[in-house]
């Protein structure tokens, strides 16, 4: 179990993870749940039916899709943080 500032520590990470993901996909994806500023909470839920319609795509090739797109999002920003 978490003590009280690992809980607190994992809600900080959860919500920067959520927004930075909400950040880089709010001009591909319809996201849901959003407050009057545009911000996520500490969960971020994508609603592909638009785009699994447009694209002609499953959700499972959807999740696949956007998997592979967030490694290489994290890869590049080590990679730059590296040099």
């Amino acid at each position: 179990m978490l003590s009280i500032s690992g809980l607190s520590s994992a809600s900080k990470i959860t919500l920067l993870n959520a927004k930075y993901m909400a950040h880089h996909l709010s001009g591909h994806y319809n996201l849901q749940f959003k407050n009057d500023n545009g911000h996520v909470a500490h969960r971020l839920l994508i609603d592909p039916a638009k785009f699994d319609k447009a694209a002609g795509t499953k959700v499972t090739d959807f999740a696949k899709r956007l998997q592979v797109r967030l490694t290489f999002l994290a890869y590049l920003n080590r990679a730059m943080s590296i040099t």
